[in-house]
């Protein structure tokens, strides 16, 4: 069984196919799975995904929060040309 990055895993499928590797399990999220079916509790891999999720939280809340602050300037910037025509 090869565990590697979800990046890596097409360039192990050809030995995968061959035979020669009999399991592939790619990435974070795999490699949770794989150690809450081996462990039956879950483990380092899953602190790693929890952490990976609430990075993705934070990063999406503020790509979010600044495209809501743009819409506000754009709408404030507008309204005040109105104004001064």
């Amino acid at each position: 069984i090869v565990i590697s990055s979800s990046q890596a895993a097409p360039m192990i499928q050809p030995y995968f196919d061959s035979g020669q590797v009999n399991g592939i399990v790619p990435g974070l999220y795999g490699g949770a799975l794989f150690e809450q079916h081996n462990a039956g509790r879950p483990g380092t891999a899953r602190n790693y995904w929890d952490a990976y999720s609430l990075g993705m939280l934070i990063a999406m809340s503020l790509v979010l929060g600044g495209s809501f602050w743009n819409l506000v300037l754009g709408l404030r910037e507008r309204a005040a040309l109105r104004e001064g025509n």
